[in-house]
């Protein structure tokens, strides 16, 4: 019976086709199953995708292009055919899921509603598909979408079957006196690495540092410019 090496796990991808592989007899005919009764027998319901021809004293197949089902789990057997027409069992491969299909948008429940922050950052949370990768993203041109050449703020990967997010975002600042709104979004990433529209978080500002009084500065400069009085020289004798 065939030993496959790729895929060693179950795997998640987003492709059409997937490469498998693994070693059998030398000079023997190896034959990919589509089991797809899942019984991990191959019979008359299986139908064969993929064969190659070892020669002899080769060990090694690889198949680069099996066709995956799309948007489904993919399970196959591989045999091994000697030259007498002795087929082997089938060799379990490990699962292929296709997955193309994008997670939902994450939801933010924190914020609720537009904030107004006193530190440099905030808390954001909520809840995305379980185990996806959630990003905040800045969204600089504030069109509710992730675009090219916007930056990632912050990230959280759920693990274990978590659905729920916490990540801290940048908060808006004062830029020489004038007040700066802080455009975010988030999104999920699944296994596949199919990415969610974006979601919006609500607009964040941060509350003006206190700024010093123009008299006051005013008259602290107007102090520091003004001339000092000198004395000429001194005559010989005078006190």
């Amino acid at each position: 019976m065939p030993t496959i090496t790729s895929p060693t796990a179950p795997v998640t991808v987003n492709a059409t086709t997937y490469t498998i592989s693994g070693t059998a007899d030398a000079g023997t005919l190896v034959k990919v199953w589509r089991d797809v009764n899942n019984n991990g027998v191959v019979d008359s319901g299986d139908t064969l995708v993929a064969s190659q021809q070892l020669a002899a004293g080769v060990t090694s197949f690889s198949f680069g292009a099996v066709p995956l089902t799309q948007n489904a789990v993919n399970r196959f057997l591989v045999t091994a055919t000697d030259a007498a027409s002795n087929q082997s069992a089938g060799a379990f491969v490990p699962a292929i899921t296709e997955d193309s299909l994008a997670p939902a948008a994450p939801t933010v429940t924190n914020p609720p509603s537009p904030v107004v922050v006193a530190s440099t950052s905030f808390i954001i949370t909520g809840t995305a598909e379980a185990n996806a990768l959630v990003k905040v993203w800045v969204d600089a041109n504030n069109k509710h979408q992730v675009d090219a050449g916007e930056a990632v703020a912050g990230s959280q990967q759920l693990t274990g079957g978590a659905t729920t997010y916490s990540i801290t975002g940048p908060a808006g600042a004062w830029r020489r006196g004038h007040e700066h709104h802080q455009q975010l979004c988030a999104t999920a990433t699944d296994a596949a690495g199919n990415q969610s529209s974006a979601a919006d978080v609500p607009t964040s500002r941060r509350t003006p540092s206190r700024q010093r009084s123009p008299i006051r500065s005013m008259t602290r400069l107007t102090s520091t410019l003004r001339p000092t009085r000198s004395r000429g020289p001194r005559c010989p004798g005078s006190t």
